[in-house]
């Protein structure tokens, strides 16, 4: 059961985190486009898509995190095949 659930959470892991990837090179593309090469972060909307950004790598790291938990769980369960 325990693996069944790793191989499920490790499939929205790879979701969210590929999500994130294509958002974070759609974000750069945007602001280098429509602002050219700059350092800091020049308005609010680059400082929103940033936070988005930051909170889908966080997410999908943390279901990387509960995949973990899952296979620990299933490799030091006693009724395993």
């Amino acid at each position: 059961m325990k693996l069944e659930q790793a191989k499920n959470n490790w499939f929205l892991a790879k979701l969210i985190l590929l999500f994130g990837i294509i958002f974070l090179i759609i974000n750069k593309t945007y602001f280098l486009i429509a602002y050219g090469w700059h350092w800091g972060i020049i308005n609010e909307f680059e400082q929103t898509c940033n936070d988005i950004l930051i909170y889908i790598i966080i997410g999908g790291l943390s279901v990387i995190g509960v995949v973990i938990i899952n296979i620990i769980e299933y490799l030091l369960s006693d009724n395993r095949p």
